[in-house]
C-alpha cells in the first residue's frame, strides 16, 4: 500500500504536457524562467530524477533556475523567498511574472511587488498570458 507521502510526491510531478507546452513557447519567445517550489528534499530529488522526463523530454531544463525551499530554509509566502528568486532571476520585482497554483503565494508575490497570475490550468493560463501580457 502507498504511504500518504508517496501519493503526495506523484501528485507534484504529474507533469501536465500542455503546461510545458507554454513553457516552451516562452522560453522560444526568450523569457528568463524560474520554478520556485516548496519542496521537501525527497521530493527535489525526485524532481532533478526520474521525474524530470516527460515522453523522454527533459522539461526542466527549460527553465534557467530551479529553487526550492529545503535549500533556502523558507517556504513560499514567506517575503524572504520571493527576494531570494528575485536575486537569483536579476530581476526587479516589476519585470516579474509569478504564477503559482496557490492564492495564499500569489497574493504574497503582488505584496512583494511582482504581477501574479493563480494557475487553474493551462488553457486559462495560455489565455490570460495572450490578453494579460500579450505573449504567447
Amino acid at each position: 500500500m502507498e504511504t500518504l507521502l508517496e501519493l503526495d510526491m506523484r501528485s507534484w510531478f504529474t507533469i501536465n504536457p500542455e503546461t510545458i507546452a507554454i513553457v516552451r513557447r516562452l522560453k522560444e519567445q526568450g523569457y528568463r524562467l524560474l520554478i520556485l517550489s516548496n519542496m521537501n528534499l525527497e521530493g527535489k530529488l525526485r524532481m532533478l530524477g526520474q521525474a524530470r522526463y516527460l515522453d523522454g523530454e527533459d522539461w526542466l531544463a527549460l527553465f534557467d533556475e530551479v529553487i526550492v525551499s529545503c535549500d533556502l530554509k523558507i517556504l513560499k509566502p514567506e517575503p524572504a523567498i520571493y527576494a531570494a528568486c528575485l536575486g537569483r532571476a536579476k530581476a526587479e520585482a516589476r519585470e516579474c511574472l509569478f504564477i503559482d497554483d496557490n492564492p495564499v503565494n500569489v497574493e504574497a508575490a503582488q505584496a512583494f511587488g511582482m504581477k501574479a497570475l493563480v494557475f487553474t490550468g493551462a488553457a486559462r493560463l495560455a489565455s490570460s498570458l495572450r490578453k494579460e501580457y500579450g505573449v504567447l
